[in-house]
């Protein structure tokens, strides 16, 4: 029996749907050897102007015009109209964990299966960190065993929105306890449940501009402030515990230490790069969108592994394939690395990696988050960029399946 001729991808992902990327350039090589998300994508002459009119106005570090032109963007695209530019999502979850006053004796709920930053930014403030598991059928965190976990010292619940699939808040939210919000993956996606962008149901949001993210410029990130009681001191920490915002803006008489903080400002220069990527926004989700949907359509049925369904298709952030067994999936990466096409596990869980085991070895330490770890072996990410050509996603496709026609019985 020989496995069915593959559809042509080519054309299709050339097509007048996606339009042409000749005003859009790409850092590296994006093929041979293929891949993942890491060529951030940008208009060499819009960035360039936005950064030599940083130059122009002799302010290069940050909230230059630059800053505030990317602020104003995200006011009017997302309605986030309390956004601060930070050097990257670490940095601002690290503000978040400052914000909410965290420290010794306090518990913050967060997830297992999750990049390290989620975590480290509360580990930081000398917390007690409560991992809580995944759910059966997505990688996002367990509602259910989060709410579980909460006990009277529980100050925080952090949530990541992973592959941009929004988690329902609302059971969160209700408990009262400050719900933070890892957008790191989600930029773009509108929640379901509300019809708003995501980001605004916790009291503070965070995003990334990482160079592996949608919207890439190399290192950036953004927090979002949705509880105006923290709007002025999310202002003092971001400039290193000082009042210097309202003194920049003829609000105070000088300025001087008020908190503690950090220099969590991202530079005009880097905010000149973003804001010439977010004048493209469109037609890069369009182009992520229309990849995700080819693997979506021509990815034949497997009996090795689960594609992801319709339904979490929202920012196109990531498409991966999940494996029945652990063994498969591994061999799968290496089988593609063969084939010149590098694609890649996820996360492993954070309540299994030897900080957390040696840090709370004299402590009782909660069960194992069993979904998180069967999530972190089966799962293999294919690669999705904006500058993935056709004949690149044709490729990707022909090989998964070629893979999975030849381990069949």
């Amino acid at each position: 029996m020989m496995a069915q001729p593959m559809t042509s991808l080519g054309a299709v992902l050339e097509s007048h749907i996606l339009g042409p990327r000749k005003n859009l350039a790409f850092l590296g090589d994006p093929l041979r050897s293929i891949f993942l998300s890491t060529n951030p994508v940008y208009s060499k002459k819009k960035c360039g102007d936005y950064i030599q009119m940083a130059f122009n106005n002799g302010k290069l570090s940050g909230d230059g015009l630059n800053s505030r032109l990317c602020t104003k963007w995200f006011g009017e695209r997302f309605g986030y109209d309390c956004a601060l530019l930070t050097p990257s999502c670490t940095a601002a979850l690290e503000m978040a964990a400052l914000l909410l006053d965290l420290g010794p004796g306090d518990e913050v709920i967060v997830p297992s299966f999750t990049f390290v930053s989620t975590a480290n930014a509360f580990a930081l403030r000398g917390v007690s960190l409560v991992f809580a598991d995944s759910g059966e059928n997505h990688p996002n965190v367990s509602v259910d065993d989060v709410l579980k976990k909460i006990t009277n010292s529980t100050k925080a619940i952090v949530v990541v929105h992973y592959a941009g699939v929004p988690i329902d808040l609302t059971r969160l939210v209700d408990t009262a306890i400050p719900v933070v919000e890892d957008c790191a993956h989600a930029i773009g996606t509108v929640d379901p449940l509300t019809s708003e962008p995501i980001g605004k149901a916790g009291c503070l949001s965070t995003f990334s501009f990482h160079e592996t993210k949608n919207i890439g410029i190399g290192e950036g990130g953004m927090l979002v402030v949705n509880d105006e009681s923290l709007w002025e001191k999310a202002q003092i920490i971001r400039e290193k515990g000082t009042n210097r915002t309202a003194f920049r803006e003829n609000r105070a008489h000088y300025y001087t230490w008020y908190s503690l903080g950090s220099s969590y400002l991202l530079s005009d220069v880097d905010a000149g790069v973003l804001f010439g990527c977010l004048q493209h926004f469109d037609e890069i989700q369009l182009r992520r969108l229309a990849i995700w949907d080819q693997y979506q359509k021509f990815l034949n049925p497997s009996s090795l592994f689960d594609k992801p369904q319709q339904k979490d298709r929202f920012n196109a952030h990531m498409y991966f394939i999940r494996f029945h067994s652990h063994d498969t999936a591994l061999e799968f990466t290496r089988y593609m690395k063969i084939k010149g096409i590098l694609v890649a596990t996820h996360y492993r869980p954070l309540d299994q990696s030897p900080f957390v085991v040696e840090s709370l070895s004299k402590q009782s330490r909660s069960p194992k988050c069993e979904n998180s770890c069967r999530w972190s072996e089966t799962v293999v990410r294919l690669p999705l960029f904006y500058s993935l050509s056709g004949t690149d996603v044709d490729d990707v496709v022909r090989e998964v399946n070629e893979f999975s026609f030849s381990q069949k019985v």
